[in-house]
């Protein structure tokens, strides 16, 4: 243990926070949707975006002609406190070709938002979603982390005249325009505001394709994506989609806390450095209380991969900025961006990505926060369960993981913290991080105001009637993700099907729809 308080002693004094951050909300964005694989190409694809803010405002989406597709513009009014969902035209998803095309979505507003992405091939169950990085978080310095399995890196324009280099690190050969490109090649591409151009492999359900580690350098700031067109594990029935956004490599952390899964399985963990002579150190912290600890040296575009048991909290420190990515080892899998803690936020609006006219998700929020503050941590007005929480000993945190109901939810506390959402529906999953506070951005970028502090709770509105949440197949998530397993799942979503209706009788005790 003497060598965990030396790392995190000699951490504090490399990377003192800075003055001139931002948080994760911001008045412009840019999104591109990559390619998501499926049976044929008449699969139907539903892509939204979510908006959240905290005053009333407008917002504005737009999209340039495609092909035969006219231009796309959509203005909305925005409602302090709430979430707006968005219907995107099918054009924005690229299509499984590597050109250069104008599919990008531009969105503005005259108040901040959160933006949230939700990429969804309805026919072949396969849907993710993603965090979005507003513009003035955006820069030209990448190093990309991709899955292992059918890869793809989109990059998406800000400005006019942006030339873009891509440094291709990949176990596998691609096709650019015509041109093969193995792992080492480099090729540039011209764009101009909300042109995207991806780099996809070719297509196998035995891909061992892995472009994790190239890099991406631009003249001017760039949105960058990666993800996987097809990602699948062991006990996959078939294949679920990946899409991230990627952070620019100055605002890159080096301490992270990665909190276990709900779904009864092992996790994996892939660190990518994106600079050299980095060293990992990693520390496994076990439910039973014991700590395994190793560390590991990796250069500039290399990574490491880990296999954490389940029930398992890891936490890893470097002396560089690092890219940590988390993977659900479930059948419905999914990846999702570790914030470093430098980076957790103090407040998160957001929703579920539910899609009331197809599908419903059995929703969940990962917390990890100072064990301290734990008790003044608040979901939609009321403080979480102190059930939930589990110190993580010699770590000083504690995380949680708490069932949600479909919906807009905002999560408060008096320090900062991390928010992780996700959800299953049996067939397909999504996963998306709920925010970062960077503590630097471009100086022209002014820091938001900080009020955190307690808040007061207000009540939980339950329905005391003992009936299974409307569009949820009860069935097959129990068969998936033992749904029956968790009573705080079943009680929200399940209670008729898992037989906990004599629990229900009392208000409060079960939270359905």
């Amino acid at each position: 243990m003497k060598t965990v308080a030396f790392v995190v002693m000699s951490f504090a004094l490399i990377c003192p926070a800075c003055s001139d951050g931002g948080f994760s909300k911001g008045r412009e964005f840019v999104v591109g949707f990559m390619y998501n694989y499926g049976v044929g190409e008449d699969n139907v694809t539903a892509n939204y975006v979510f908006i959240s803010s905290e005053a009333d405002g407008t917002v504005q989406l737009s999209m340039s002609q495609v092909a035969s597709a006219p231009p796309w513009k959509s203005t909305h009014n925005l409602t302090g406190g709430t979430t707006l969902r968005v219907d995107i035209p099918n054009q924005s998803e690229m299509p499984k070709t590597m050109t250069l095309e104008p599919r990008g979505i531009t969105i503005t507003s005259d108040v901040d938002i959160s933006v949230y992405a939700m990429n969804d091939n309805v026919n072949a169950s396969a849907a993710d979603a993603a965090e979005i990085l507003p513009v003035s978080a955006l820069s030209v310095n990448y190093v990309i982390p991709t899955p292992s399995k059918n890869p793809i890196i989109l990059v998406a324009g800000v400005t006019a005249n942006t030339v873009v280099t891509v440094s291709l690190a990949s176990t596998c050969s691609i096709k650019y325009k015509g041109h093969t490109y193995k792992g080492g090649s480099t090729f540039t591409e011209t764009v101009g505001k909300s042109d995207v151009f991806q780099i996809i492999s070719s297509f196998s359900t035995k891909s061992s394709c892995d472009f994790a580690g190239t890099a991406v350098n631009a003249s001017q700031p760039v949105a960058v994506y990666s993800g996987s067109a097809c990602f699948y594990t062991t006990r996959s029935a078939g294949c679920d989609h990946f899409m991230e956004q990627v952070v620019p490599n100055e605002l890159l952390g080096d301490r992270f806390i990665i909190p276990d899964l709900f779904d009864n399985s092992n996790y994996k963990v892939k660190v990518v450095a994106a600079f050299d002579s980095t060293h990992i150190f990693v520390y496994e912290h076990h439910k039973d209380f014991t700590v395994h600890s190793y560390q590991q040296d990796i250069d500039k575009g290399n990574f490491r991969e880990y296999t954490v048991p389940d029930g398992t909290t890891l936490e890893i420190f470097s002396n560089n900025g690092i890219h940590v990515t988390q993977y659900d080892g479930s059948s419905t899998p999914f990846s999702i961006p570790i914030p470093p803690v430098k980076s957790y936020g103090w407040n998160y609006t957001f929703s579920t990505m539910d899609n009331p006219t197809s599908k419903f998700f059995i929703s969940y929020i990962n917390l990890v926060v100072d064990s301290d503050s734990a008790p003044f941590v608040t979901i939609d007005g009321s403080a979480v369960d102190p059930s939930k929480w589990q110190r993580v000993r010699d770590l000083g945190y504690s995380v949680a993981i708490v069932s949600i109901p479909p919906g807009n939810h905002r999560i408060e506390a008096d320090d900062n913290f991390m928010a992780q959402v996700y959800g299953y529906d049996g067939v397909s999953s999504y996963a998306f991080q709920g925010g970062y506070y960077f503590d630097k951005l471009p100086p022209h970028h002014a820091p938001p105001t900080r009020h955190p502090g307690p808040h007061t709770p207000t009540p939980a509105t339950t329905v005391t009637t003992c009936v299974d949440s409307p569009g949820v197949d009860c069935k097959v998530l129990n068969a998936s993700i033992g749904i029956c397993t968790n009573p705080d799942g079943a009680k929200h979503y399940c209670p008729k099907f898992c037989n906990l209706c004599s629990d229900c009788t009392s208000p409060g005790s079960c939270l359905v729809g």
